[in-house]
């Protein structure tokens, strides 16, 4: 036992010292178990493990996030974008988007959980405030695994985050508004929503406009 602890051990600091702390973050998904925005190691605590050099070397879980993702919601339309809900199960903020989400801006978030067998599960419920106290709802929702497999993300046209999390799926998806609204000039648009998982190492989520058929 004490053999194959040190011989994890010195896998494992193989791996760090070829990577680094961003590479094994950002660039190896397929390590999500690992995945954790490491700052330190070789014997020092940091994220979600700790490696200690005595008496002997062991591995020991902590009850910071073991799973990791990274939201973007991008707002390209001409309105501001509120989060209204959150539903989690499991998971948690690493940190909270910011909002409102103002035109042609953007908010990113980290999500986290310290649940080995679930992951993170949920998903956000958003309202784009129109003018005139006009507002349109689209969900939003995310999965990721432990262990290694895709990360999922969808969006749906509904004021429940659990809308948003039914819709996701490893290709991600695109909705268009049902109703018909209008911009800042009284043109006729249709408000559109699309997600895409491990864009870039991180899960985007776009809200746009589109002109009606």
């Amino acid at each position: 036992m004490q053999a194959e602890s040190s011989i994890i051990e010195s896998a494992l600091l193989g791996i760090l010292d070829s990577l680094g702390s961003t590479g094994i973050r950002n660039a190896h998904p397929e390590l999500r178990f690992w995945r954790l925005s490491f700052e330190q190691y070789k014997g020092h605590t940091f994220r979600g493990l700790h490696l200690q050099q005595s008496p002997k070397p062991s591995l020991i879980l902590s009850p910071t996030p073991v799973s990791w993702m990274i939201v973007t919601v991008r707002n390209d339309t001409p309105f501001p974008i509120v989060l209204d809900s959150t539903l989690f199960h499991p998971g948690k903020y690493v940190t909270e988007p910011v909002t409102p989400i103002l035109p042609e801006q953007s908010t990113t978030y980290e999500l986290g959980s310290s649940n080995i067998g679930g992951g993170i599960n949920g998903g956000n419920a958003w309202i784009v405030e129109l003018d005139n106290g006009v507002t349109w709802s689209f969900a939003t929702g995310w999965i990721a695994t432990v262990f290694p497999g895709p990360n999922k993300a969808g969006v749906a046209e509904s004021s429940d985050p659990q809308a948003g999390n039914s819709a996701a799926t490893p290709e991600g998806n695109s909705i268009i508004s049902t109703d018909t609204f209008q911009d800042k000039d009284g043109q006729d648009i249709k408000l559109t929503a699309s997600a895409t998982p491990n864009m870039e190492f991180e899960t985007l989520f776009v809200v746009g406009t589109a002109t009606p058929n």
